[in-house]
């Protein structure tokens, strides 16, 4: 996950295959559970909602398996969002919502800014603008509530492009998520979490108008990547680029 949020999601994916492997031969169940967790996260942060989709079939089941609930609460939250990614929007949310439920009744709360999150992601792509806006709102209040600041930026980013789906009205607010997110993510060094939120806030620009300042606020960042070139956030950075050309 350090090496996805630092800016090269190649070598994170290496390394969670690296960590798959190395549980199963280890032969030992919740090893392998965990290491199926965290590269399901992983591959989450990356978008990729098949790969997601793989390992929490996989996760999900070995956690049934061995009682491991935990781990079969946030696989079925990871397995909600893949899913309403992958063609299945109300099974994939209605899933989504059904596992954070389980999971805010009894479970350590580790994971609760970042489901919600994933939560606000799958109501934006629903259109339910106010939807995502709460849900953002709420994973917000979490990483209060724990003191982490380890998604701040990419919720202040989710929580921009809900504003920004909203009514021109909401823009300026949207603005100013965008460069809160930028702000935290650059003094966090978190390239990943910096390039989201330099797109976000330079497409807003773009609808507004200001091609030329999003174009010389989005291409620094891209340039600095030299990896993850076929991930969807470089792929929607350098789409955005080419239409500011």
């Amino acid at each position: 996950m350090a090496l996805w949020v630092c800016g090269y999601p190649d070598q994170a994916i290496r390394s969670t295959d690296a960590a798959i492997a190395l549980a199963e031969s280890m032969g030992h169940a919740p090893s392998v559970a965990h290491a199926l967790l965290f590269a399901s996260r992983c591959h989450l942060f990356c978008r990729d909602a098949l790969r997601v989709l793989g390992m929490t079939d996989r996760l999900i089941t070995l956690a049934s398996e061995h009682r491991l609930m935990l781990y079969h609460a946030v696989g079925g939250i990871a397995h909600g969002w893949a899913r309403a990614h992958q063609g299945q929007l109300d099974k994939g949310l209605a899933e989504l919502r059904r596992n954070l439920e389980g999971y805010d009744s009894d479970k350590p709360k580790a994971y609760s800014m970042s489901s919600r999150m994933a939560l606000a992601e799958i109501y934006l792509k629903a259109g339910e603008d106010v939807q995502a806006l709460n849900a953002v709102d709420s994973a917000l209040r979490a990483g209060e509530r724990s003191g982490s600041r380890t998604w701040l930026a990419a919720a202040l980013h989710i929580k921009g492009k809900a504003l920004a789906s909203m009514a021109s009205e909401r823009w300026p607010d949207a603005e100013a998520c965008f460069m809160e997110a930028l702000e935290v993510a650059r003094t966090q060094q978190a390239k990943s979490l910096e390039l989201r939120a330099a797109t976000g806030l330079a497409r807003l620009w773009c609808i507004e108008g200001r091609r030329e300042a999003a174009r010389d606020l989005l291409a620094p960042v891209y340039r600095w990547f030299t990896e993850g070139f076929d991930t969807p956030d470089l792929k929607d950075a350098k789409a955005l680029l080419a239409e500011l050309a």
